[in-house]
């Protein structure tokens, strides 16, 4: 006895894949990803996915950096008929790489497990600016006489000279030193009230402080 059957099969491919803000080294940031069954069966069951800073926009490759979200992974509760699609949003942190142009690669059901009618359109690649602060001193000099045991009034100025801002809650420190170079013989001079040197709020791209 024959009976003709209709096999079926998901078919899962990433639509979109974005920031929602700027991507700056070691901040965080939300990411956006889209995703359609463009298949004609049933996913009814768990997969992963996964997102990878890439220098080119080329298939995944082992010298791309994996980005975990916030929360440890990108788990699907698994089921979505065909023709249904899903959007996610997801707190990641940068990596620490060097600023420039690179490329965030998603990759739908990572794990391969889910069985699909086509296996090579799981990764959707956009390019990407990564940015990154760079504080840099511009000034530091003393308003009178430096004293052995006396107190005396510094004054300093700091530029943010990279193209990403700081985070918030950085402080600054002084050192006598009897040479330019910072090294464990040099004595750090601390301020009469030790929340001065706090820098509370971040530096945007540009701006400085005194």
């Amino acid at each position: 006895l024959a009976v003709s059957v209709q096999v079926l099969a998901p078919d899962l491919r990433p639509t979109d894949v974005h920031l929602n803000g700027p991507a700056v080294i070691g901040r965080q940031a939300d990411i956006v990803n889209s995703a359609v069954n463009q298949g004609d069966g049933l996913i009814d069951y768990p997969w992963t996915d996964r997102l990878y800073l890439s220098t080119n926009n080329a298939v995944f490759d082992a010298g791309d950096i994996e980005i975990p979200d916030y929360y440890g992974g990108s788990r699907n509760p698994g089921t979505l008929a065909a023709g249904q699609g899903y959007t996610q949003t997801n707190m990641i942190m940068m990596p620490i790489v060097s600023p420039g142009t690179y490329h965030l690669i998603w990759r739908a059901d990572a794990n391969g497990e889910i069985a699909e009618s086509d296996e090579a359109n799981n990764e959707l690649a956009v390019s990407v600016q990564v940015l990154a602060p760079d504080l840099r001193p511009t000034d530091v000099h003393l308003n009178g006489p430096a004293v052995a045991g006396q107190k005396v009034q510094i004054v300093y100025s700091v530029i943010n000279q990279g193209d990403g801002s700081t985070p918030g809650g950085l402080r600054d420190r002084l050192y006598l030193s009897s040479d330019e170079v910072l090294d464990g013989s040099d004595i750090e001079i601390r301020p009469y009230y030790e929340s001065y040197w706090d820098i509370t709020g971040p530096i945007a791209a540009g701006q400085g402080y005194s």
